[in-house]
């Protein structure tokens, strides 16, 4: 068995962080509550991955690359990245940005985007019946262990 052990800790708060759709969206898409439009303080129903968490937890099991703390050689310890992602109408991803990154381990913060990237369709976000567009911010950790 593999002396190394590289465990991925997820933070899915998915209504932690989000800001909806308003009429004349900005180039992101979206208006903040700072903006004088009127926005959503609270969604109806939030993006979520299909199959939920463990739909989620599944899709990255499956798909993330867990070895990026080794391939920068980084000390042992925690690296985590800092997602923003817009869930359109459709459930399509898009707009997926790093917003933190770990300066030990850049290879987490490229691991971390082509996740978001590579997804499929989210459950739309609901407001007044209707789907809107939804920001949505997501921590995705990076745990490196002895790898003796």
């Amino acid at each position: 068995m593999k002396s190394f052990l590289i465990t991925i800790f997820l933070l899915l708060v998915l209504g932690s962080s989000l800001k909806s759709q308003t009429k004349n969206d900005s180039a992101a898409g979206l208006k903040t509550a700072n903006d004088n439009n009127k926005g959503f303080s609270r969604l109806e129903k939030t993006p979520q991955f299909p199959g939920g968490l463990a739909g989620w937890r599944t899709f990255l099991e499956n798909n993330l690359d867990a070895s990026a703390p080794i391939k920068d050689d980084a000390p042992f310890g925690n690296y985590s990245v800092k997602v923003q992602f817009l869930v359109d109408e459709d459930g399509n991803v898009k707009n997926v940005q790093i917003v933190k990154k770990p300066k030990e381990c850049p290879t987490c913060a490229v691991a971390a985007e082509k996740i978001f990237r590579k997804s499929p369709k989210w459950e739309a976000a609901v407001q007044g019946g209707r789907h809107v567009k939804c920001l949505q911010t997501q921590m995705i950790n990076f745990q490196r262990d002895n790898d003796f």
